[in-house]
């Protein structure tokens, strides 16, 4: 499975700003040795989202059924990540 990573352009205010505000909110729960709780967890995942542009209706009910397939042991084989692209267009 190829997984995407995003390059920040740090001259973009936007990019720089998502890349820190997820930095910031995963050192915070790496820190505190703990799971994050729901808001954390929702707020990093809206700004993943947002940071690859794919915060979409269309995009976001096929993100979060990928996300609730491979959440199943032994799923992660099973996923359809690859073909997000062509529902983006």
């Amino acid at each position: 499975m190829d997984l995407p990573v995003r390059d920040i352009d740090f001259t973009d205010v936007r990019l720089a700003y998502f890349h820190d505000r997820i930095a910031d909110l995963v050192d915070i729960v790496i820190a505190s040795g703990r799971s994050p709780g729901q808001t954390t967890d929702e707020e990093i995942e809206r700004l993943v989202r947002g940071l690859y542009g794919v915060n979409t209706p269309a995009a976001n009910a096929r993100i979060d059924s990928e996300l609730d397939h491979i959440s199943l042991p032994g799923s992660l084989s099973g996923s359809s990540i690859e073909d997000l692209d062509d529902d983006a267009e």
